[in-house]
């Protein structure tokens, strides 16, 4: 169980380190910028291509906003994971914790596939490591948290005591 819980705290700083670098906008403040056709360019040869455009019209790509949902996933799915930890031999906490670690890597998917999404262009950093990092963290938090209530419930279940042969009391 402890073992578990550890990996679902790595799995929930997974899901919140690793958007904040593999969006759309992480790119550009590194200094490149994408062109429609996949090439990258530095920020100054962006800046002289791109149209003036002013301040208030600037479009703030989508997948930059999913990997802000992404830490209000990645900070509840920590917490779970740490109170997993320590809970690891309360029965009803683990039922809890474990449906609720279910929830979060379900929404940790939904995040940049249906919910909020990333950017059209498949090329884009958002749907070559973002979306598919999100698939795998949180397909491995919903396999783990499933794992916690089945161990959860196969080690809370009592054992059969036989009095007699053949008769059997619970």
């Amino acid at each position: 169980m402890k073992v578990m819980a550890l990996t679902i705290v790595a799995l929930a700083l997974v899901i919140g380190i690793v958007p904040q670098f593999t969006h759309c906008d992480a790119m550009k403040m590194a200094g490149t910028a994408s062109t429609a056709g996949g090439a990258t360019m530095s920020s100054s040869m962006a800046s002289m291509n791109a149209p003036a455009q002013p301040a208030a019209t600037i479009k703030v790509p989508k997948c930059t906003w999913a990997a802000r949902a992404e830490i209000a996933v990645a900070v509840p799915l920590c917490a779970v994971g740490i109170l997993m930890f320590v809970y690891s031999r309360r029965r009803d906490a683990l039922r809890v914790l474990g449906v609720s670690g279910m929830a979060m890597g379900t929404a940790a998917i939904l995040l940049p596939t249906a919910l909020i999404g990333t950017c059209v262009t498949s090329s884009m950093i958002c749907n070559t490591a973002f979306k598919p990092t999100m698939f795998v963290a949180g397909g491995l938090t919903v396999i783990l948290s499933l794992a916690v209530l089945v161990a959860n419930e196969i080690r809370s279940a009592e054992p059969v005591v036989t009095t007699r042969a053949g008769e059997m009391s619970a």
